[in-house]
C-alpha cells in the first residue's frame, strides 16, 4: 500500500474511527482502524462489535493494499504532522507517515488485514430517506432524557417509529420524557431502539445537508450520511407505552423569557443538593425560584412571567430543567401544569416553545415533592 492524500482530510477521517474505537477492548484488533486502497480514495473501517462504521477520502494512489494500524496511535501522529500532503506506505509490519518536504518520518507496527472483523457495506437502494436537519433535530431534542441506569437496559437508547403521520423519536428515564416528531413522514418502518452511542456520533458526524438513507431490520439500524456508513445493533426489548405517559387536561400555563429562566436555574443550581430539588412558587405574573435550605444556605431569585391563575407552588429538578432549556432555541417558554383543589401538582408537567403552534417536540418532567 502507498498513497498520498491532504493531512486535514485524513485526520478527519481517522478522528470519525476513533470516536467509535475503544482502546480497552478484550480484542486488540478491535483498536485499530483498517485501511483500504481502490479507486482514487482510501476506504476507512472500523467497529467496537456493537457500531460499524465506513469512510473514505479521496487520494493519489500508487499502490493498492489494505492494512490496520493502532488507531489511537496513528490520530496522535497524523494530529503532529504540519499541514499539507502526507505520504504514506507500508513496510513490511510497519506503516510509514511522512509529511512531504519535510525531514520527520514515523513507523508504526501494523496487524494483517485478514485479522480484522468483516464490515460489509450495505445496500441502500431500499432505503428511507430522511432530511439529514430534520433527523439531527430528533436525536438533539431527545437524546439528553435517555437513563443512564444499565438495570433500564430498554431506556438506555432512544425509540425511533411512525406515529400520526411523523417521524418520531423518543427518550426517557422514567423521571422524564422527551419526544421529537419530524412531520409529513410517508414511508413505514419497523420502529427500534437506537443506542445512545450511535446517535451521538451521528449527531457529531453525520451530515447536515440533503437527506440520509436509512435501514432498519430487526437487530440493526444503519444510516448513510453522506460518504459515511453506520450500522449498529438495536436494544432488543419493549419499549414503554410512551403515548399513555403524555399529560392532558393541564389548564395551567406559565410563560417566561428563557433566558431569565436559563440565568436563575443556574443561580439556584449553584446552592442546590445532589437531588437537584428547586421549587418554583408562582404567582400572578410573576415565579420565584428557590432552592431549599441546606446547612451550606440557599438561594432566591424572582422573574417576570405570565401566568393569571391561583398562586402555587411546584418542585422540580433543575438538572432537567437545564437540559430541555439548552435544546430550545425559542425566546420564550411555557409550562403547563395542573393542579387539585390542594394545590397540589398532580399530574407530569409540559416544557414547550410559548405560543399557540403545535411543537415539533415536547419535554415532559414529574413533579418532586413540595
Amino acid at each position: 500500500m502507498k498513497f498520498t492524500t491532504n493531512r486535514e482530510t485524513l485526520l478527519k477521517a481517522i478522528t470519525i474511527a476513533q470516536d467509535i474505537i475503544t482502546n480497552k477492548s478484550p480484542i486488540s484488533i478491535l483498536s485499530n482502524v483498517l485501511l483500504q486502497t481502490a479507486d482514487n480514495k482510501v476506504v476507512v473501517k472500523c467497529t467496537n462489535s456493537t457500531v460499524k462504521v465506513i469512510t473514505s477520502f479521496g487520494a493519489e494512489i500508487e499502490e493498492e493494499g489494505e492494512l490496520t494500524v493502532f488507531c489511537d496511535k496513528f490520530l496522535t501522529v497524523i494530529s503532529s504532522l504540519p499541514m499539507g500532503d502526507v505520504e504514506i506506505f507500508n513496510n513490511g509490519n510497519e506503516i510509514v507517515v511522512q509529511p512531504l518536504g519535510k525531514k520527520i518520518k514515523f513507523k508504526i507496527k501494523t496487524l494483517a488485514a485478514d485479522k480484522f472483523p468483516i464490515v460489509e457495506e450495505n445496500n441502500y437502494d431500499t432505503a428511507i430517506e430522511v432530511s439529514a436537519k430534520d433527523f439531527k433535530n430528533l436525536i438533539r431534542n431527545t437524546i439528553f432524557a435517555v437513563s443512564t441506569d444499565q438495570n433500564r437496559y430498554i431506556m438506555t437508547g432512544c425509540y425511533l417509529c411512525k406515529n400520526d403521520g411523523c417521524l418520531t423519536m423518543v427518550a426517557t428515564d422514567g423521571r422524564r420524557m422527551s419526544i421529537c416528531n419530524c412531520e409529513g413522514f410517508d414511508s413505514d418502518i419497523v420502529p427500534a431502539i437506537i443506542p445512545i452511542k450511535m446517535l451521538s456520533f451521528l449527531e457529531k458526524f453525520g451530515t447536515d445537508e440533503g437527506n440520509i438513507k436509512i435501514i432498519i431490520t430487526d437487530k440493526t439500524f444503519s444510516v448513510k450520511s453522506g460518504n459515511l456508513e453506520v450500522s449498529t445493533t438495536l436494544i432488543d426489548g419493549q419499549y414503554p407505552m410512551w403515548q399513555k405517559v403524555v399529560p392532558s387536561g393541564l389548564d395551567h400555563t406559565l410563560t417566561v423569557a428563557k433566558k431569565e429562566l436559563e440565568d436563575a436555574i443556574k443561580s439556584a443550581c449553584i446552592m442546590v443538593q445532589k437531588n437537584g430539588r428547586v421549587q418554583f412558587i408562582i404567582d400572578k405574573n410573576k415565579v420565584e425560584i428557590t432552592s431549599p435550605e441546606t446547612e451550606m444556605g440557599s438561594s432566591k431569585e424572582e422573574i417576570e412571567a405570565v401566568y393569571e391563575g391561583e398562586s402555587v407552588e411546584i418542585a422540580l429538578n433543575a438538572l432537567y430543567l437545564s437540559d430541555i432549556l439548552k435544546v430550545i432555541s425559542a425566546d420564550n417558554i411555557s409550562i403547563d401544569f395542573t393542579f387539585n383543589e390542594e394545590k397540589k401538582v398532580i399530574k407530569a408537567l409540559i416544557v414547550r416553545e410559548s405560543g399557540e403552534n403545535k411543537n415539533n417536540y415536547i419535554h415532559i418532567v414529574m413533579p418532586m415533592s413540595v
